[in-house]
């Protein structure tokens, strides 16, 4: 059988894995403690990254993405 293939010029493809191994220096505790200590002034001041938006501010903004976008196979037509 694979005679037939390899005279025909193809050939079948074999599975393979990598697997790469790298030493990960870990967390430098100096950044972490910035960091964290950053992330809790931002706490305290009540301005996190994340918006909670009231629900008023919720109801504005929702279903407002067009998503699927026009031109897209799922998109509403």
């Amino acid at each position: 059988m694979m005679d037939i293939i390899e005279q025909s010029g193809s050939g079948l493809a074999i599975p393979a894995q990598v697997h790469y191994v790298a030493r990960d220096e870990g967390v430098d505790a100096e950044r972490a403690r910035v960091a964290e200590d950053e992330v809790e002034r931002r706490r305290a001041q009540g301005k996190l990254p994340f918006p909670e938006f009231d629900p008023a501010e919720r109801e504005r903004i929702e279903n407002k993405l067009d998503y699927p976008p026009k031109g897209s196979p799922d998109a509403k037509k």
